[in-house]
């Protein structure tokens, strides 16, 4: 004999209430994925119609002197580097070119960052969240979410994974035949790229160059170079040199 009490009406309810908000979430998650998927497809069918133009890359042939290019294509590993370091690869994109992400690097990014939002313990996570508001990946919808840790720990589940994926599968790594410019500057590059170091170990040389150079040109990739660097200074600079032109 079953000598367990029932369970009350109201109990069972409550039951039944918490197993549909269930389902819900689930078909609620279902539904963002099918929509991370169609933008997954939609983002590939852009990429596979703007893919690298090979006569474009012909052309960049004929272009004399672009000795950092030739550098990079007579040692892979500098391009190792570069990839693999995200200050690198923005600021010798800026001023060297070689690459077209069709927009979806920040998704990487904003993948990255969301990542550690959400992992982050109570003590900092409302600062690194103060400061991701103000990145261009964020999502201004994002603000009027009632339960915002949540709801981006579902979008990281489903869209935001999705399109992380899609921007490692299907943006064009940096490629050193791509690269259309040269630089001043290039013996300054490569030797710390040669010496495996970190950008941020010519930056008082950069500043040397945009402060003291002759050369126009690489005062001014060294200010391209600073901005990505020592971001606050250089716009200091630039706003300075705007201002007083003289």
């Amino acid at each position: 004999m079953n000598n367990q009490p029932s369970r009350s009406p109201k109990k069972r309810l409550q039951e039944l209430q918490e197993q549909l908000e269930k389902f819900e979430k689930i078909e609620s998650l279902k539904k963002q994925q099918e929509d991370a998927l169609n933008t997954y497809r939609q983002q590939v069918q852009e990429y596979q119609s703007n893919r690298p133009n090979f006569e474009y890359i012909k052309m960049l042939d004929t272009i004399p002197s672009l000795s950092f290019r030739l550098a990079l294509e007579q040692n892979p590993s500098l391009v190792a580097g570069i990839r693999g370091d995200i200050y690198w690869l923005r600021a010798i994109i800026l001023i060297y070119g070689g690459i077209n992400d069709q927009g979806l690097a920040k998704y990487l990014l904003q993948y990255k960052e969301l990542s550690t939002i959400v992992m982050a313990n109570s003590s900092i996570r409302m600062h690194l969240l103060e400061n991701a508001r103000k990145k261009p990946w964020w999502n201004e919808e994002w603000n009027d979410k009632e339960d915002l840790f949540y709801h981006l720990s579902v979008y990281l589940d489903t869209q935001g994974s999705a399109m992380s994926y899609l921007a490692k599968k299907s943006v064009p790594v940096f490629q050193a035949e791509l690269i259309y410019n040269d630089s001043p500057l290039t013996p300054i590059f490569l030797q710390a790229l040669q010496n495996n170091q970190r950008i941020e170990s010519v930056q008082l040389l950069l500043w040397k160059q945009f402060n003291s150079a002759s050369d126009t040109m690489a005062r001014a990739h060294a200010l391209m170079a600073l901005l990505v660097t020592d971001s606050q200074k250089a716009l200091q600079s630039l706003h300075s040199a705007i201002a007083d032109p003289a």
